[in-house]
């Protein structure tokens, strides 16, 4: 299901963490929460759509890049980008995929143990 039909609260960290490395298999990526969404292929109906909304599922995108920086996954770039939601903070990939696997739930989210790995969540 695309981020656009998920409740924000619904997306998890593995989501988003599996749009990068899908993403980085084709090329390098500055990921900002618009590129992933742009990635995922839910851009348009979260920018266009309702405002709140709008907001709640980039705040969620971008606690789950921050939490992935944490864990050593990206790194901050320093510089703004725009890529339809904006301008802001981007970040380079920096791991890779047989290095991070946060323990997921049978729901697709983070257990209370992946939670206290990856703060900011």
């Amino acid at each position: 299901m695309h981020f656009s039909e998920l409740p924000p609260h619904r997306i998890s960290i593995e989501d988003v963490w599996n749009v990068i490395v899908e993403g980085e298999r084709r090329h390098r990526i500055v990921w900002t929460a618009g590129r992933v969404l742009k990635e995922e292929g839910s851009l348009h109906r979260v920018a266009t759509g309702d405002p709140a909304r709008r907001r709640a599922v980039l705040r969620r995108i971008r606690s789950h890049l921050k939490a992935l920086v944490a864990a050593g996954e990206l790194e901050e770039r320093g510089v703004q980008f725009n890529y339809g939601t904006d301008h802001e903070t981007s970040y380079d990939f920096t791991g890779t995929s047989d290095r991070f696997h946060p323990p997921v739930g049978d729901d697709g989210h983070l257990g209370a143990e992946g939670a206290r790995k990856l703060p900011g969540i």
